[in-house]
């Protein structure tokens, strides 16, 4: 498998996460192109058992983050105490927050615009339970460069404060119980960089052009004029989302 083929999925974590990613890892694919690097909030000084606590809990390999490590499928990645941790050329990169900023630690938000920037459309954004709203910046960078974001239902995280600012940014895509993320990502590896507009020939482009009417009509928002292939993405991780195959199902869909 290419290094550019693997799905790089970063999890957002922070006070409760422990329950929340233990139900996450739990029914996850055992074969994929999807690596799973978590980034939890924690006390510099604090001694992390969660590579041992999420290895009782799944068959895939659970390592803690080093530098320069490669990124593999099927590897879940756990970022260790008072370290920043951000993706390149599909290689972790660590490094120690400055002393004269202050925020939680490991930064999601730094995290998830370095996936986002590195991935691109192969980039997933999850934020599980945890107070404040880091992560939010960061799933927006994650939906513009045309990835997926998903968070976790509010009223079963432990903390609701990260889960909700997430989803109060207008980006996310999926909002589910932990225990319900893995089948999800599973469906959505047989969209990610597929075109289901170009690649359907004159009726789909037909049908999408209508879709961009019918949002100018009742939004007042022309997107013809947006670059065609980020409203593409788009308008395809929304009927990811909304479990839809075909255009015209969606275009059903919007007028409703």
């Amino acid at each position: 498998m290419s290094k550019n083929d693997i799905i790089a999925t970063g999890i957002g974590a922070s006070a409760g996460g422990l329950e929340a990613l233990q139900a996450f890892i739990k029914n996850l694919p055992a074969s994929s192109n999807m690596a799973y690097i978590i980034a939890q909030h924690l006390s510099p000084t604090y001694k992390s058992l969660m590579v041992e606590l999420l290895q009782k809990g799944t068959e895939l390999e659970v390592l803690a983050a080093t530098d320069g490590l490669i990124i593999k499928a099927n590897t879940i990645y756990v970022c260790p105490p008072n370290e920043n941790i951000f993706v390149e050329d599909n290689m972790i990169l660590l490094s120690k927050p400055r002393s004269n900023i202050h925020g939680p630690k490991p930064s999601v938000d730094l995290f998830f615009e370095s996936l986002a920037e590195n991935k691109k459309e192969k980039s997933v954004g999850i934020i599980l339970s945890g107070t404040g709203s880091d992560g939010s910046r960061g799933v927006r960078a994650i939906k513009a460069s045309g990835g997926f974001t998903i968070v976790q239902d509010p009223q079963t995280a432990k903390y609701d404060g990260m889960p909700n600012s997430a989803i109060n940014t207008g980006t996310i895509d999926l909002v589910l119980t932990a225990d319900k993320m893995g089948p999800e990502l599973t469906d959505l590896l047989s969209y990610v960089g597929k075109s289901i507009i170009r690649k359907s020939g004159g009726s789909s482009v037909s049908v999408y052009k209508n879709i961009l009417n019918k949002i100018k009509d009742v939004k007042g928002v022309d997107f013809n004029l947006y670059k065609p292939s980020t409203i593409e993405r788009r308008i395809e991780r929304r009927m990811v989302a909304l479990k839809i195959v075909t255009l015209n199902d969606y275009y059903d869909f919007l007028v409703q």
